[in-house]
């Protein structure tokens, strides 16, 4: 789903690299620490075959010596390779901690920055992008265009239909949004019934248009319960930009909000 992209990609990302950044390590340590025992018991094994063969080289007044030193030989080198595994495996755990440590923090902040209901963008993340996109915006020199979008009714419908009905208005504009738009903008509900459209590289009369076309779209005989009782969706949008309409993220939404309620006020002089 676009919405799921639009708050998630950049998490998503991090949670990759986080967890290929530690996975990496850990099996190159648990590699070696596995490979240490064995290549222990070997040089043990060894020391243990050579003290045999010094002994009848030799004779068997220097077996005694031998055996104590293969004997300090092979539990230094069992000792450190337990001790080796050891650390391998508490580095193992340490990592396996710090990335789901990561990832919870992750999805915690993506809780924080979506709306349960619509599972769009909320008000926070709407003002952070559009801060970013603005600032790209200058830096680039293009244009950047904002709609805001509102229910028209929308008491109505929660005070005659209850608080279900209109949660199931909420979360189909939540749905159509996103169906109608395209990839690189940002929808957001920054409000009760109101939404908000981050146009990244969009001139005044492309937001226009697709304002026009949200229009149509949220035009439409919706069933809000289980009785079949149905609601005619309508909403009114006001659209604004950078730098045609304004300069500061405050000034855009605010001339957008305006034009936003100018159209509602029509709309509510208009004959059903």
């Amino acid at each position: 789903m676009k919405t799921s992209r639009t708050i998630h990609s950049a998490q998503q990302n991090s949670r990759s690299q986080a967890v290929t950044t530690d996975s990496r390590p850990e099996c190159v340590a648990e590699s070696r620490g596995t490979f240490l025992l064995p290549i222990a018991s070997l040089v043990a094994a060894v020391a243990g075959l050579a003290v045999v063969l010094v002994q009848k080289a030799f004779g068997p007044e220097q077996f005694d010596l031998l055996v104590i030193a293969s004997v300090i030989l092979s539990v230094g080198m069992l000792g450190f390779a337990v001790g080796a595994l050891c650390r391998t495996r508490l580095l193992h755990s340490v990592q396996r901690y710090e990335t789901r440590t990561t990832v919870r923090h992750l999805e915690l902040q993506d809780m924080a920055m979506r709306d349960d209901l619509t599972d769009l963008p909320n008000r926070r993340y709407f003002y952070d992008r559009l801060h970013g996109e603005l600032e790209l915006a200058r830096n680039f020199r293009r244009h950047l265009a904002v709609l805001v979008l509102d229910i028209d009714g929308f008491k109505a419908i929660n005070d005659r239909y209850g608080h279900k009905a209109g949660d199931v208005v909420l979360a189909h504009v939540g749905k159509r949004l996103p169906e109608t738009l395209r990839d690189s903008d940002v929808p957001a509900r920054i409000g009760g019934d109101e939404f908000a459209v981050i146009m990244p590289a969009t001139n005044r009369d492309a937001a226009f248009i697709v304002a026009d076309r949200l229009q149509r779209a949220l035009h439409e005989t919706l069933v809000v319960s289980e009785d079949g009782v149905q609601v005619e969706l309508r909403v009114s949008l006001g659209v604004s930009g950078y730098p045609w309409a304004g300069d500061n993220a405050d000034e855009i939404v605010q001339r957008a909000d305006t034009q936003m309620y100018a159209v509602k006020a029509m709309h509510k002089r208009a004959p059903a």
